[in-house]
C-alpha cells in the first residue's frame, strides 16, 4: 500500500486556473508591462493596489475573451475591457445565504451604477461632463446597504409581487430607525452603509486609459440626453493609419434605457471587434428629457445629428474629416426605426442595420383598419410605465380608442402616420442591412419589403429574414438565427464602416422552417426574381360551403399556448371554426418566400368589417410565421368578392408538404368586442409566391 499522501482530482485544475489568471494579469505582456514602466508609468492594476487596501477590490471578467459568435476572432485574448467593476465586500463577490445589497445613495456626480443585489458585484460607469474630450476624472462615491436578513424577512420578502413592491422598502425603513432598528434586528435583520470611493483619475493613471462612462449631451432643443460611452477593446485590434477607432450607435428599444450592461450580447461582440460603442436614453424616457415622438425625423433624428455632434470631439474616436466620425448604428424595433430616420437626415451616418421595425405604425398597428388590439395594448403599458406624460396625449388616447372600439380617428391616423421612417428612407444611400423576423406579429415581414423597395435605388440594401423578432420561433432553430443574424450584423460594419474589404454578391437571405438559410442574388422587387403565379405551385381553387358564426374568441386564432404571455395573445394558432383549404403540391422542393394572395367568395350579415386568414402547417400543427392577417369584407347579405395579400411567410414546400389556408372570423391578436354576425363562406383561391432564384445553403451553426 502506498503511504504517499492522496492528490486532489482538482489539483491540476486549480493550477490551471491560477496559471491562466497569472496570465491575464500580464495585460498586454511583459514588453508592454516593460514599456509602461519605462515611461515612468504604472500599469493600471499597479495603480488599483496602490489605490486600495489589499483584499478590498476584486477584477471580474478577469478570464473573459472573444465571445464565441465573433467569427474570425476565435481564440484572441480580451485581458481588459475598460469598464469599471468590483465587490461591495469581500474579494470574492459571494457572500452566504441571507445577504442582499441595496442602494441607497446613487453616484454623487451622475454616474451610472447596476449592482448585483444578492452577491454585492458591481459595474460602474463614472460621470463626466458633456464638455469632456478625455472621458471622466475626478472622484465619484455611492452608498450601498448591507443587510443581514432573519427567515422572517427573508419570508416577507420572498413573497410574490408584494414581497419587493411592499415589504421590503417598509423592512428598509424600520431597520434605519434609531433605537428601533437595533431591537426589531433579531426579527427583521440588521443592515449596515457603506460607501464606495471610486477614484477615477487613480484608476486611468497618467496615461489616462480609457474607460467606459455616463454624460448628457444636449440636443438641437435644449434637452439633455443621458448617454453611454464604452470604449473599444484594443487587444486584437490594432489602431490603423487613421487614428483612433470607428464608433457603433446602439440604439435604444421602445421603453427600454440605452444598454448599460458591458456584458450585453451586442456591445460586448461589437467592442470586442474593435468598435467603440455608445447608447442612449430615448429622449422622454428614463434618464433623458423632453417628450417621446415615437421616432419623429424632426426629434429623435436630430437627437442621433447631435449625438453624432459630440461623438466627434472625443478623443479615441476615428474620423471621416472634423466633425464628422466613422460610424456605424444597430438597434432593434424603435431602435431601428431611429437608425432609418437618422441615416435619411445625416449623411455622417456610414452603415445602419434596423432590426424587427416598420415603415408605417398604420400599416403595422392598423392594417386595412383592423386595431392591433394585442400588441397597441402591450404598448400601451410598456410606454405608461417607461415614459408615463413625457409623450404625445394622442398616442394613450388612440391606444384606449382603439382597443375599446377597434377604430381610429383621421388625428390619430396622423399621428402614428407621421411616427417612423415612411417615405424618407428613399433618401438613405448608405449600406443599409434590414433585419426582419419571420415570426415578427408587431412589425411583419413586409415592413422590411417595404423598406427594401423604397431603397431600390441604394446600391448596397441587403435583406434577412431570420426566426425571431416580435414572436415566438416555433419552428426551425431561433438560436441558430439569432447567431447567424449577429454575425451578418457584425459583418456588415466590418465591410462598411471599418472597410475590411470583403464583399458579399447575396442581396437577400432567409431562413425556411427547416432551419436552412437561403441565399439569394435578386430581392423581392426585382424583375425576375419570382416565378410565374401558378407555374411551380399550381393555384389552389376551393368550391364549398361554410358557415361561420362571427363571435368573438370563438374558434378563431389564438392565444398561442407554445408562446410567453403576452406575446402568446399576438400569436396565431389553428382556428377550430375555419374553411380549411388544403394547398396543392408541387412536384420539387421550391421555397415559398412573400406573400400569399387570397380570393375569397362569400356574403354575409352582421356587425364585423373583417375576417382573418392565414396558412397552416397541417403537420405540425402550427401557424406559418404565427402571423394572422385581417380581410376588410362588407356585409350586406350581398353575394362578393375580397382579394388580398396576406403576411409574406417563408416556408421551403415539397411534394409531401401539408399547407392549407384558412379563413376565420376572429382572432386574438386583433380582439374587436363588437364583432357579431354570420359568414357564408362559398370560394377560395390561393396562389403562392414562390422563386427558383435561390440556393439552400444549409442550417445555420447552432451552439455547439
Amino acid at each position: 500500500m502506498s503511504t504517499d499522501a492522496p492528490t486532489s482530482i482538482l489539483r491540476p485544475l486549480v493550477e490551471e486556473l491560477h496559471e491562466r489568471r497569472a496570465a491575464a494579469k500580464q495585460g498586454g505582456g511583459p514588453e508592454k508591462i516593460a514599456k509602461q514602466h519605462e515611461a515612468g508609468k504604472l500599469t493600471a492594476r499597479e495603480r488599483i493596489d496602490l489605490l486600495i487596501d489589499e483584499g478590498t477590490f476584486v477584477e471580474l471578467g478577469i478570464h473573459g475573451g472573444i465571445h464565441y459568435s465573433v467569427r474570425g476572432l476565435e481564440g484572441r485574448e480580451a485581458p481588459a475591457d475598460g469598464v469599471i467593476t468590483g465587490c461591495v465586500a469581500g474579494p470574492s463577490c459571494t457572500s452566504a445565504d441571507g445577504w442582499s445589497y441595496a442602494v441607497v445613495a446613487g453616484p454623487s456626480r451622475g454616474g451610472t451604477l447596476q449592482l448585483n443585489g444578492s452577491t454585492g458585484a458591481f459595474t460602474f460607469l463614472p460621470f463626466a461632463p458633456e464638455t469632456s474630450t478625455d472621458g471622466p476624472s475626478g472622484r465619484e462615491t455611492f452608498t450601498v446597504a448591507i443587510t443581514r436578513h432573519t427567515e422572517l424577512s427573508a419570508a416577507l420578502v420572498g413573497v410574490p409581487l408584494l414581497g419587493e413592491l411592499l415589504f421590503a422598502p417598509m423592512l428598509s425603513a424600520l431597520r434605519e430607525i434609531p433605537l428601533l432598528g437595533a431591537a426589531l434586528a433579531p426579527l427583521i435583520g440588521a443592515a449596515a452603509h457603506r460607501e464606495i470611493l471610486v477614484d477615477v483619475d487613480a484608476l486611468r493613471g497618467a496615461a489616462r486609459t480609457p474607460v467606459a462612462y455616463t454624460t448628457m449631451v444636449t440636443s438641437w432643443d435644449g434637452i439633455l440626453l443621458r448617454t453611454n460611452f464604452f470604449p473599444a477593446i484594443t487587444t486584437g485590434n490594432p489602431d490603423d493609419d487613421n487614428p483612433g477607432y470607428e464608433t457603433i450607435l446602439y440604439a435604444p428599444g421602445l421603453a427600454q434605457p440605452g444598454v448599460t450592461d458591458p456584458a450585453e450580447y451586442f456591445l460586448s461582440m461589437f467592442r470586442s471587434a474593435g468598435f467603440n460603442v455608445v447608447t442612449w436614453d430615448p429622449r422622454g424616457e428614463f434618464g433623458s428629457g423632453g417628450a417621446l415622438r415615437m421616432n419623429s425625423p424632426q426629434y429623435e433624428g436630430q437627437d442621433v445629428s447631435q449625438l453624432i455632434t459630440w461623438l466627434s470631439g472625443l478623443g479615441g474616436v476615428e474620423l471621416d474629416r472634423p466633425g464628422d466620425p466613422r460610424v456605424g448604428m444597430i438597434g432593434w424595433s424603435y431602435g431601428g426605426g431611429v437608425q432609418l430616420i437618422a441615416a435619411a437626415g445625416d449623411n455622417r451616418v456610414d452603415a445602419i442595420a434596423p432590426g424587427a421595425t416598420w415603415n408605417s405604425l398604420v400599416d403595422s398597428l392598423y392594417p386595412t383598419g383592423a386595431f392591433k388590439t394585442a400588441y397597441a395594448s402591450l404598448l400601451g403599458a410598456g410606454l405608461l410605465a417607461a415614459v408615463g406624460r413625457n409623450i404625445d396625449p394622442n398616442t394613450y388616447h388612440g391606444i384606449l380608442l382603439g382597443a375599446w372600439l377597434g377604430i381610429l380617428t383621421p388625428e390619430h391616423l396622423h399621428s402614428l402616420q407621421t411616427s417612423g421612417p415612411g417615405q424618407t428612407v428613399r433618401g438613405i444611400s448608405v449600406p443599409t442591412l434590414l433585419i426582419q423576423g419571420t415570426v415578427d406579429t408587431m412589425f411583419p415581414l413586409h415592413q422590411a419589403v417595404v423598406n427594401a423597395r423604397l431603397m431600390a435605388l441604394n446600391e448596397h440594401v441587403k435583406m434577412i429574414w431570420y426566426c425571431g423578432g416580435h414572436g415566438t420561433c416555433l419552428q426551425g432553430d431561433g438560436v441558430a438565427d439569432y447567431m447567424w443574424m449577429a454575425r451578418e450584423a457584425l459583418a456588415w460594419m466590418k465591410r462598411y464602416v471599418k472597410e475590411d474589404g470583403t464583399t458579399d454578391e447575396n442581396v437577400f437571405e432567409w431562413t425556411d422552417q427547416n432551419g436552412d438559410r437561403w441565399t439569394s442574388r435578386l430581392a423581392p422587387h426585382d424583375a425576375g426574381f419570382y416565378d410565374a403565379p401558378g407555374s411551380v405551385v399550381p393555384t389552389t381553387v376551393w368550391r364549398g360551403e361554410k358557415f361561420l358564426p362571427i363571435i368573438p374568441l370563438i374558434g378563431g386564432s389564438g392565444p398561442n399556448p407554445a408562446a410567453i404571455f403576452p406575446l402568446s395573445l399576438a400569436d396565431g394558432t389553428v382556428a377550430f371554426h375555419a374553411a380549411t383549404v388544403p394547398l396543392r403540391n408541387p412536384d420539387v422542393e421550391i421555397p415559398v418566400v412573400g406573400a400569399p394572395r387570397v380570393v375569397i367568395e362569400y356574403q354575409g350579415v352582421g356587425l364585423s368589417r373583417h375576417i382573418y386568414a392565414q396558412v397552416i402547417d397541417r403537420a405540425a400543427g402550427v401557424v406559418v410565421g404565427n402571423v394572422v392577417t385581417p380581410v376588410p369584407i362588407i356585409l350586406d347579405g350581398q353575394l362578393r368578392t375580397v382579394t388580398v395579400d396576406l403576411n409574406e411567410i417563408a416556408y421551403t414546400m415539397g411534394p409531401d408538404s401539408d399547407l392549407a389556408v384558412q379563413v376565420f372570423t376572429s382572432a386574438t391578436a386583433f380582439f374587436n368586442r363588437y364583432q357579431y354576425g354570420l359568414l357564408y363562406v362559398t370560394g377560395v383561391e390561393v396562389t403562392l409566391p414562390t422563386t427558383s432564384q435561390a440556393t439552400n445553403q444549409g442550417p445555420n451553426p447552432g451552439l455547439d
